[in-house]
């Protein structure tokens, strides 16, 4: 599994992307303006709400 811890996803396109996971993105330091498949994007927004805020 790669990790992508700290990572600053600000703007990707994870759209259809596969062999992502949950745990994976909580990590990220950013998804602000991420693309993501609802399968990933709801679950997240609701248990990890900080990686989606604008970043300070």
């Amino acid at each position: 599994m790669v990790s992508l811890e700290k990572a600053n996803l600000q703007g990707a396109n994870f759209e259809e992307a596969h062999h992502l996971s949950i745990d994976q993105l909580s990590k990220v330091i950013t998804l602000y303006n991420a693309k993501l498949d609802e399968e990933l994007l709801i679950p997240l927004k609701e248990k990890y709400p900080s990686p989606f805020e604008k970043p300070g």
